[in-house]
């Protein structure tokens, strides 16, 4: 794990380079400028490495790269409140709600051991988790999900995921829950009702989907 630091990737990429240069095969580039470039993660390595490293490293561009965001520095909760925007925005309050609530049912399944197995139905998985741990670890999976259709809304279609996707999922969940609503309306006898509701979760499969060829 001591390798795995940030001043260690800087210093690989530019080890890299410098064997790139130095090799007979590409003499044609060992005078050459060399520009880094990423986003996000590697927007910010671009950026440190332009910082760090200028003599060998004549210009970076570092889209989407918070190259300040360091802990204790900026709330904590800023990605959270900018996801949540987003889905307020271009979804609904509906499918706001929605997912707050379903990851907050989600949560409360991660040692409901019963319940796994319906788990596994809703989301198609190839098997059903058998520990707490399990759990934990595919709904970190379904948050990532989501929250990479957050990062990624834009018009036009990506890889798999359709164009504006947080409107696509948005545009599930409101069904889901809206036909979940009328279906518990019409219900004579309340006690028919299940004990607990898997209308959130369905909804948070149903969400997923969209994004799940992507992961």
């Amino acid at each position: 794990m001591k390798y795995l630091t940030v001043p260690q990737v800087l210093w690989d990429f530019i080890d890299v380079i410098e064997v790139i240069k130095t090799d007979t095969t590409y003499a044609n580039i060992t005078n050459k400028a060399v520009i880094v470039g990423g986003g996000s993660y590697g927007g910010m390595l671009s950026a440190w490495m332009r910082m760090k490293y200028p003599n060998q490293i004549q210009g970076a561009l570092a889209a989407s790269a918070p190259i300040l965001w360091f802990n204790g520095t900026i709330n904590p909760n800023t990605w959270t409140d900018i996801a949540a925007d987003v889905v307020m925005n271009k979804g609904s309050a509906n499918c706001y709600d929605t997912l707050k609530y379903g990851f907050y049912d989600m949560t409360n399944l991660v040692y409901d051991k019963y319940k796994w197995s319906t788990l596994q139905d809703k989301f198609n998985m190839c098997e059903a988790p058998t520990s707490p741990d399990q759990v934990n670890s595919f709904v970190n999976n379904v948050v990532d999900a989501i929250s990479g259709m957050v990062q990624v809304n834009y018009p036009y279609d990506v890889g798999d995921l359709p164009g504006n996707p947080v409107s696509v999922f948005c545009a599930e969940i409101d069904a889901i829950t809206t036909a979940a609503a009328v279906a518990k309306a019409n219900l004579k006898d309340n006690a028919t009702v299940s004990v607990f509701d898997w209308t959130n979760i369905d909804a948070l499969a149903a969400a997923a989907d969209v994004n799940w060829a992507n992961l």
